[in-house]
């Protein structure tokens, strides 16, 4: 936007130098608006552009991000599963470590019995040993 000064007239030099400096500053200050006005928009214009990256690399991390906590999701199932397996497990343990207990000691019952055998054995031929001399 040019913007003429329409001044008075004035027949004195110091009149029309004082103008022609007004115009002159007044075109530097429009310069230096123009320019702050370029450069406000080429950093508009990369703002946007960075901008849209950064909202590319957000899309893509809450991508991933949602990708792993899938996978977390389906490990802790599977954790899941197997704690419940384990417990089953456990419970199973419990009982065979009890069967092997009274299996345990019904050998025990069976070492005695099989040992006072041996020894009524022993006694028996003794016996027989004595009735024949």
């Amino acid at each position: 936007i040019v913007t003429q000064w329409q001044t008075p007239r004035s027949t004195s030099s110091s009149g029309s130098g004082r103008s022609l400096a007004m115009r002159r500053r007044f075109q530097e200050t429009q310069d230096d608006h123009d320019r702050a006005e370029h450069n406000a928009s080429r950093m508009e214009s990369l703002a946007q552009t960075q901008l849209r990256g950064l909202e590319g690399d957000l899309f893509m991390r809450t991508e991933e991000l949602n990708q792993r906590n899938e996978q977390v999701r389906h490990r802790d199932q599977e954790l899941l599963n197997v704690s419940s397996q384990l417990t089953d497990l456990q419970g199973l343990f419990c009982e065979v470590n009890q069967q092997l207990q009274v299996q345990s000691d019904r050998i025990d019952n069976l070492q005695g019995a099989v040992g006072q055998c041996a020894k009524q054995s022993e006694e028996l031929e003794q016996l027989t040993d004595m009735l024949q001399e």
